[in-house]
């Protein structure tokens, strides 16, 4: 899932579907998620599906089931591959500046090793930890989606905390370093967050073409 939609959009947890349907329910609404729509188009789909589940309970697989054709023709009009190309670059360059910017340069240099005005080391170590803590982060949002619980829930857990380690560890290896200024780097991180979080508006919340009032 985009992170900027995990944050932005309602948790999947906070719909109140029956019990009997919940775990179809909310993959449906993963799905739904998932597509290229507006998340006010998302909302409007996921709130009608939630509607008819608690309305008509002993319906759900005929609703579940019109609501997956009604996802796919949603994907089919609003999205293509090209642009959700855009909005994983996009989501990278909102998760970078934090990674980069927060916790490398403001948090390791500035408060732990009190370098705040100094230079820190950067290169191709730095930027392999941070593409690696991405995905990372993209696959725990996407486990803790797909399992409430159980052994699927803590075996991924624990395989993702591995695989972390393991990108962490292997990063430190790599050549291709060269000194910054910490306040340079975090001024560029700030930067780029903003322009990334106005892409992603661009992207995720088009802006509503109001009626002029005569």
């Amino acid at each position: 899932m985009n992170l900027y939609l995990y944050f932005k959009a309602p948790a999947i947890a906070s719909y109140k579907i029956p019990g009997p349907c919940r775990k179809d329910g909310q993959k449906q609404i993963l799905t739904i998620r998932q597509t290229n729509a507006p998340i006010e188009k998302q909302e409007q789909l996921i709130q009608k599906m939630v509607s008819q589940l608690n309305y008509q309970e002993e319906k759900a697989d005929e609703i579940l089931s019109q609501m997956a054709q009604e996802t796919q023709r949603l994907q089919t009009k609003t999205g293509s591959k090209g642009k959700i190309f855009r909005k994983e670059i996009a989501d990278l360059l909102l998760f970078a500046p934090c990674w980069i910017g927060l916790y490398e340069a403001l948090f390791i240099q500035g408060f732990e090793n009190q370098n705040l005005m100094g230079a820190m080391s950067f290169g191709f170590p730095n930027l392999a930890q941070c593409l690696g803590a991405y995905v990372v982060i993209k696959l725990l949002m996407d486990c803790l989606q797909r399992f409430d619980g159980g052994w699927k829930r803590w075996l991924s857990l624990i395989g993702l905390f591995v695989l972390y380690l393991g990108v962490m560890w292997v990063s430190r290896f790599l050549p291709g370093k060269l000194y910054v200024s910490v306040i340079g780097v975090i001024l560029v991180c700030g930067i780029t967050f903003i322009l990334a979080l106005g892409l992603h508006k661009k992207l995720f919340e088009p802006s509503r073409q109001e009626q002029r009032v005569i």
